[in-house]
């Protein structure tokens, strides 16, 4: 007879090279002095309450599907680098408050109120926002990609300096695009594989993409 795990608890775990948690009934995973993953930490849906490592600094690759966990903290993480996946119920600043760098992409599938990035991260390769969000601050961060995929970005608000120093692609969006602040000048625009819907006296579906601030994109603008 299989039984179900519900306890992992590795007390004097101070490094590894894989941490690997599949989807099952996990209630608690218990890592106190964990520092760093050299290769991949990733944990599945399980009906954790937290997800917790309090002194890991340093990761190959995360990611963090757990759609019903309210809380996850990782406060002295410095360096992701991979790519960086949270799809979580909430986040917070103070999750990440450490974080320096990722060196892939960092992707945020969440429902939080707020999420503005710690002063310690200048610059992001690609930066994905994938569900709804209520408002990201994305000031003083340079950004090479910004990415709106999903559905639910209707009700997000994006601010970001005036001159936005990156790019941004709209893929694969299954509603209308979040509200933008700042992004004054870009440097391109891609937008692609669209199914944006808005009823029109003559038309069955209308594609509503919506930069009420932009003035300039100084290299390219594609539309797919």
């Amino acid at each position: 007879m299989n039984m179900p795990v519900v306890r992992l608890e590795f007390p004097e775990l101070i490094s590894c090279d894989n941490l690997n948690v599949a989807k099952g009934s996990l209630l608690l995973l218990y890592c106190p002095n964990l520092q760093t993953i050299a290769s991949a930490l990733s944990i599945l849906e399980n009906p954790l309450y937290e997800i917790t490592f309090p002194v890991l600094t340093r990761a190959g690759s995360i990611n963090l599907t757990c759609t019903g966990v309210n809380q996850f903290n990782l406060p002295l993480l410095q360096s992701v680098d991979g790519d960086f996946s949270i799809a979580t119920a909430g986040i917070l600043s103070d999750n990440i408050a450490s974080l320096e760098s990722v060196g892939g992409t960092l992707t945020i599938k969440s429902s939080a109120e707020r999420l503005q990035f710690p002063s310690s991260l200048k610059s992001l390769k690609t930066l994905v926002l994938a569900n709804g969000i209520g408002e990201v601050d994305l000031r003083g961060v340079q950004i090479d990609e910004l990415r709106f995929t999903g559905t639910g970005l209707e009700t997000t608000t994006v601010i970001a300096d005036d001159r936005f120093n990156g790019g941004i692609k709209l893929e694969n969006l299954g509603g209308y695009m979040p509200k933008l602040q700042g992004f004054h000048e870009i440097e391109w625009l891609t937008i692609s594989s669209l199914s944006l819907r808005e009823v029109a006296p003559n038309m069955e579906q209308t594609a509503r993409i919506c930069f009420p601030a932009a003035r300039r994109v100084t290299d390219r603008f594609h539309v797919q």
